[in-house]
């Protein structure tokens, strides 16, 4: 197993549809252009015109890779 560690300024996010609240992510973002934004998960559709900050990775199987690859989740529900 490889020591990765997460960017400190990296927020993981996981969304599974629309109650998951990926609007205000991608506000979040905007707002925070020092961060990084990971986004997982299965997503009806891109977010359109998202920040350069905001990287959608998809599903992820390995959920240990997926939880290293960030210092802070965040879970804004609806």
């Amino acid at each position: 197993m490889d020591d990765i560690e997460p960017s400190a300024n990296t927020i993981g996010f996981v969304s599974r549809g629309n109650d998951k609240n990926l609007p205000f992510v991608i506000s979040l973002a905007e707002k925070a252009s020092d961060l990084r934004f990971k986004i997982f998960g299965h997503l009806p559709a891109p977010p359109k015109n998202a920040p350069s900050n905001v990287e959608v990775v998809g599903w992820e199987t390995d959920r240990f890779k997926m939880f290293r690859s960030a210092s802070i989740w965040i879970q804004p529900s609806e």
